[in-house]
């Protein structure tokens, strides 16, 4: 009898775990209106969209679409990103891979530090456990002094708040 119970409990245990862990991958999207298309799979969120991932990274977009099976959270438009260190970026059409932990755009993108930097971008990428952003293509940062720094290729490390590039031009 004790070893039935035993077994019963640590089965009980497994199975808290492990839904624990399926509640910390999921995102939680917030919407004024919230559409499910069957025949695709995807909800459409239209008005005050946010998203939030269990990192505390927090998207912010009028139009948005999720797939939760693939995981995946793209907005259209105009987008405004604030990171769990405090970044926060602005750009459009940004793409967010919850199962690789990547936020990322093809378009102009503006990045403020916690310093108010200002960072211009083409292309981005953000790396969430690393907690780095990366970009190449052109590439210009603008200092709270007005000074400006080009730069082909750039990393930006949140959590020890530096910036790495290659390829450095400035303007002073």
């Amino acid at each position: 009898m004790k070893n039935k119970l035993n077994y019963i409990i640590c089965v009980l245990i497994l199975f808290f775990f492990n839904q624990i862990n399926l509640l910390a991958n999921e995102l939680n999207i917030n919407a004024s209106n919230i559409t499910v298309d069957k025949k695709t799979k995807t909800t459409l969120l239209t008005g005050n969209v946010e998203a939030k991932d269990n990192l505390n990274n927090t998207v912010f977009a009028e139009k948005a679409e999720y797939k939760k099976e693939l995981n995946t959270f793209k907005t259209f438009g105009i987008t405004k990103i604030v990171t769990s260190e405090g970044y926060v970026l602005e750009g459009e059409d940004i793409f967010f891979d919850n199962n690789k932990k990547i936020i990322s755009s093809n378009n102009n993108s503006l990045i403020l530090d916690k310093d108010k930097n200002k960072i211009y971008l083409e292309m981005f990428n953000y790396f969430i456990p690393k907690k780095m952003f990366f970009s190449k293509g052109s590439v210009k940062i603008k200092d709270i002094n007005n000074n400006e720094y080009n730069f082909s290729e750039i990393y930006i490390d949140e959590t020890k708040n530096k910036i790495v590039g290659s390829d450095v031009k400035a303007f002073l």
